[in-house]
């Protein structure tokens, strides 16, 4: 499985965005910042980007990305995650 990272912007104030969530949450994830997610996935990042897209509104933004180099800072337990 590759290490994918996804990045949203959630443009509607007071939405329930909790499918969204649980959708990422049923992932092997690590949940780096507010809007940060990286995850484990086993397809390209269209199928991880379709498979999210579902739970948002048309107006939301939403990026996913395989990892390629990486580097952190003040984030261990992000760090550790990758390297597991």
């Amino acid at each position: 499985m590759a290490h994918y990272i996804v990045v949203y912007d959630l443009r509607k104030p007071g939405k329930d965005y909790t499918e969204l969530i649980n959708a990422l949450r049923s992932l092997p994830h690590f949940h780096a910042q507010q809007s940060v997610w990286f995850v484990r996935w086993s397809q390209g990042a269209a199928e991880l980007r379709d498979k999210l897209r579902q739970h948002i509104d048309t107006n939301d933004m939403l990026f996913v990305a395989q990892f390629g180099d990486w580097a952190t800072f003040n984030m261990r337990d992000a760090a550790n995650w990758l390297n597991s």
